[in-house]
Order: structure tokens, then sequence, then C-alpha cells
């Protein structure tokens, strides 16, 4: 870290693979998109627990908004 920023246009669509790499199991993680509203996709707000499941250590989540 820090990753490059993500820039698209006003109508543009995000789709981002997402890979845990962190090797111990009780470290699963997610990504919450600060400054975006999912109004129609809050399942991939990133909010572990909360508005998403986890992503498992060696496991992948492709985001789409």
């Amino acid at each position: 870290l820090p990753r490059p920023a993500i820039e698209a246009n006003w109508d543009g669509t995000f789709s981002i693979k997402v890979i845990d790499d962190i090797t111990r199991l009780e470290e699963a993680t997610a990504f919450h998109w600060h400054s975006i509203l999912h109004r129609e996709t809050p399942g991939v707000d990133g909010v572990p627990l909360v508005h998403q499941r986890p992503i498992k250590p060696g496991a992948s989540f492709t985001y789409s908004f």
C-alpha cells in the first residue's frame, strides 16, 4: 500500500477483484469504499459482517458497482 488511484467517468462501472493473501486463518478481510454511495449495491460496501461476508484467506471477491 498505497495502491494507485482508481478513476472513472460519472456513469462509469467498477469491477475490482480483491485477493486476500493474508496467511492467518482468523484474518479475513474486506474493502470499504469511502465516499461512494451504494444505493443499489449495499452488498459490496465492504463492512465485514455488516454489509458483506469477509473474504477468507486465500479466497477472492470481485466488487462490481
